[in-house]
């Protein structure tokens, strides 16, 4: 699932309001409906307070955005033909 429905949803689920939830966050409510539409993506701070606003595990909103690590650790040792 994308990022913009988990955070939909998942306010959805808390009974919040775009809002409710931008008062918590600390943003306007339009950021809101842009971060649910898909629009914007909120920058680490924000999924920070999101993640706390939306009551969910740290790291929660961070899984959802499938994040990759910026480069792929390879072996070092050598391999046996």
């Amino acid at each position: 699932m994308a990022l913009n429905q988990v955070i939909k949803e998942t306010r959805k689920k808390q009974g919040m309001t775009q809002e409710d939830l931008s008062k918590k966050v600390g943003v306007a409510r339009q950021t809101v409906a842009r971060w649910e539409k898909g629009e914007i993506i909120p920058d680490a701070l924000n999924l920070m307070y999101l993640e706390i606003a939306l009551k969910v595990e740290p790291g929660f909103l961070m899984k959802a955005m499938h994040l990759d690590p910026p480069f792929k650790m390879h072996s070092t040792s050598p391999t046996n033909p």
